[in-house]
């Protein structure tokens, strides 16, 4: 079966989400976290690539990121994983893949989706039972984004930064949106379009993808549709 092509615009949001093999752990320590995200910093930046949020858990990578050149964030994450797969394997004398194949992509509306994705990511950690609030997990921006620390790697989101005039108002209202659970429903509706590498959004967003790519991006239901006997 061919491969899927990869939905990618200019300057759209894309969901991101890399998972390493069922048998590796990808990070065991701080150190492995913290040349994951130099590699990370440097390729993104070679790339000209932004990244809106992260989360680096144990067995895989979520990010959302933004670039003007169609191919660009591809390059930086395969480059990324290629990189740290290499040091990886040296720091651990092992040998063999590192990341369960190719990582998993889906264009996000950039208005009314973009801070739902945002929180999908940063409340990961929490989520897997790693922290007890979001914020408290160390390797995401979403310490940064509730102002309880700096992050190089992060370049906010215009969404993001229309929360308030100013970082103290922006991080209260994240804090707030951030502490609030999401639902399974939109759990589902995410990780759906991520398994498809779908556009996440609107109906109307999805025709606009379609139209631009000539490439289907709504999300379909798995198995033949069911035939209507008459």
């Amino acid at each position: 079966m061919p491969r899927r092509r990869r939905l990618e615009l200019p300057n759209m949001p894309l969901l991101i989400s890399h998972r390493g093999m069922e048998t590796v752990s990808l990070f065991s320590d701080e150190t492995d976290y913290a040349h994951y995200r130099d590699c990370l910093l440097r390729t993104t930046l070679q790339c000209g690539v932004l990244i809106h949020g992260y989360a680096l858990l144990p067995r895989r990578v979520v990010l959302l990121t933004n670039a003007a050149a169609v191919g660009a964030t591809s390059r930086a994450i395969r480059n990324t994983a290629q990189q740290y797969a290499q040091w990886l394997n040296r720091r651990r004398s092992r040998h063999g893949a590192l990341w369960d194949g190719r990582f998993k992509s889906c264009l996000v509306e950039p208005e009314q989706v973009v801070l739902s994705a945002l929180r999908y990511i940063e409340q990961a950690p929490q989520r897997a039972g790693l922290v007890g609030e979001a914020p408290q997990w160390p390797w995401s921006s979403a310490a940064a984004h509730v102002c309880a620390g700096e992050d190089d790697v992060l370049t906010p989101h215009p969404a993001y930064l229309r929360l308030g005039i100013d970082r103290r108002t922006r991080g209260r209202a994240w804090s707030e949106y951030l502490g609030v659970a999401q639902d399974e429903a939109q759990l589902g509706q995410i990780r759906a379009h991520l398994a498809q590498e779908r556009a996440l959004g609107s109906a109307q967003f999805q025709a606009m993808v379609t139209t631009a790519l000539s490439s289907p991006a709504a999300w379909r239901p798995r198995g033949r549709p069911k035939l209507c006997l008459q």
